[in-house]
């Protein structure tokens, strides 16, 4: 009888301790997930208070898809809408009805490079070269001289002419262009036009290239404007990738302009053309809502899905998240008993990074405040760091989807010595036509006058001040400071192999060498 007195009160008591343990751990979700989702609220709020009291978009928080969806265009203006791209987006690209038609694309699109052509490239200082190639008729290799494998290079992309013609025809009849992007679709958002633009300009600025080494500097300049109105279709469109190929294409087209500035090869009016063209562009509201866009886009997955933070971010992981371990632990448990409120904690965390990243883009004098990066590229760079109170040391790691953060610093940095360089051959252009006009290059750039105005010098993004600008034994360089925000005296930084600029040190320098020149006059 006492036996089971005893063990009725051991049973009473573990039952008690079950209990209060069961209360105090939903009490700790209730807690959690109440606060979390508060915190979050009231973040929300204030976005939605702030905007409605913003004088500009720029002031601005964007924090929904709806947001970010550029303004409609009106259709019948819309170069989006021409056969090609709607065959693109239909994704009947390669059904075309009419058999003319499709052999004119088809020259095109399926164009397939030639091996021994090097591009230009004016980063690096590399200029174009064409290496050996098999001789069709004897199999024998040979070497091109510059001329002649330009000449071929010409004479391969000539049935690419009809395409070329008519888009620049389309281009001038239809000034607008919006394409049509899913943006419901977050991040498996269907983007086929950027490759077929990017063939496109592909094949225009090598067409350029050779025509500028043969002495045809109108129809290479022609070429290059082509490619920089391809490019601009997609400005304003929010998203990185799409901001990503607009540098790539810009960063094609300066190539050859640098080539022909170093050869002597461009016009008065070739050069008046690119620094026009050059001067509207802008990579910075671009920038922006690119940014934007993505934290939308997260924001709008965890609306739906408060556990989509949780989500294995990379497809090509061989984890998964409905199984797999990690030391022993199944992941997927512990994810899937992590407190809601703890989501929503580092959704919120992500959204002030997105802002203090924002808060280094001096949208009036448009620069980058370098002295603010070092800290949020920290943040940016490593999340696991984030200090999120209320949220254990570590646990961060288990939220796989701000792995996004990663990419931001390498893209801001793209981005910035993509315009640096836009910037840069602007000013360049407005130099050589000095040049031409005067048989000297100026001894600065206060000297350019009405070619270049000093209120209208583009600016250093990454310290507020113009770019830079010194003559050299034998041209000029024209520089900005780099990604880390120091001016180095226009000095590039090599990589371990020492034969290529580091982008992320040094500064970003646009060298002019001219074996003629002497003391730049």
């Amino acid at each position: 009888m006492k036996n089971k007195k005893v063990w009725k009160k051991i049973c009473l008591a573990w039952l008690s301790i079950t209990c209060l343990l069961g209360v105090v751990i939903a009490l700790f979700y209730v807690i959690e997930n109440i606060s979390g989702r508060k915190a979050w609220e009231r973040y929300v709020k204030e976005c939605e208070t702030k905007n409605q009291t913003a004088t500009s978009d720029l002031e601005k928080t964007y924090l929904w898809i709806e947001d970010i969806i550029p303004p409609a265009v009106d259709e019948d203006k819309n170069f989006a809408n021409t056969p090609l791209f709607n065959a693109v987006f239909r994704g009947e690209l390669n059904k075309w009805k009419d058999e003319d038609t499709a052999k004119t694309w088809t020259a095109l699109l399926d164009r397939k490079p030639w091996h021994w052509y090097t591009a230009p490239n004016y980063y690096h200082v590399q200029h174009t070269s064409f290496g050996s190639i098999v001789d069709e008729a004897t199999g024998e290799r040979v070497q091109l001289s510059k001329e002649k494998g330009a000449q071929m290079i010409c004479d391969k992309l000539e049935p690419c002419l009809a395409s070329l013609k008519d888009i620049r025809q389309t281009l001038n009849e239809y000034p607008l262009c919006r394409y049509a992007l899913q943006y419901k679709d977050g991040f498996d958002m269907m983007l086929p036009h950027l490759g077929i633009l990017k063939r496109i300009t592909d094949t225009a600025t090598q067409r350029a290239c050779a025509n500028q080494i043969l002495g045809q500097s109108d129809k290479a300049a022609e070429d290059l404007l082509l490619a920089m109105d391809l490019g601009n279709t997609i400005s304003g469109e929010p998203s990185m990738v799409s901001v990503l190929v607009r540098a790539v294409i810009y960063n094609s087209v300066l190539n050859v302009i640098w080539e022909g500035m170093e050869s002597d090869s461009w016009t008065q009016e070739n050069l008046e053309q690119f620094q026009e063209k050059l001067k509207k562009v802008d990579f910075w509201n671009d920038m922006r809502l690119a940014l934007m866009a993505d934290r939308a886009v997260m924001n709008d997955c965890f609306q739906k899905d408060p556990r989509f933070l949780l989500s294995d971010f990379c497809s090509f992981r061989v984890t998964s998240y409905d199984s797999y371990s990690h030391d022993g632990w199944d992941m997927r448990a512990i994810k899937n008993i992590i407190p809601l409120g703890w989501c929503y904690r580092v959704m919120l965390e992500y959204n002030k990074v997105i802002d203090s990243t924002l808060v280094c883009f001096d949208t009036e004098n448009k620069y980058i405040k370098a002295d603010l990066f070092p800290s949020v590229l920290k943040e940016l760079s490593d999340p696991v760091v984030w200090n999120i109170r209320g949220i254990p040391a570590g646990a961060i790691e288990l939220f796989e989807r701000v792995e996004i953060c990663k990419d931001y610093p390498k893209f801001i940095m793209k981005c910035s010595r993509a315009q640096s360089f836009i910037n840069a051959a602007q000013v360049a252009c407005a130099v050589e036509r000095y040049h031409m006009e005067n048989k000297k290059y100026p001894d600065s750039l206060a000297e350019l006058g009405e070619l270049l105005p000093e209120d209208q010098l583009p600016r250093d993004w990454m310290i507020n001040r113009p770019l830079q600008y010194h003559l050299t034994d034998a041209g000029y360089d024209i520089w900005s400071s780099g990604w880390n925000g120091t001016d180095e005296g226009g000095v590039r930084t090599l990589t371990a192999f020492g034969d290529k600029t580091s982008e992320d040190e040094g500064d970003w320098v646009w060298e002019i060498t001219h074996a003629s020149a002497s003391n730049g006059k």
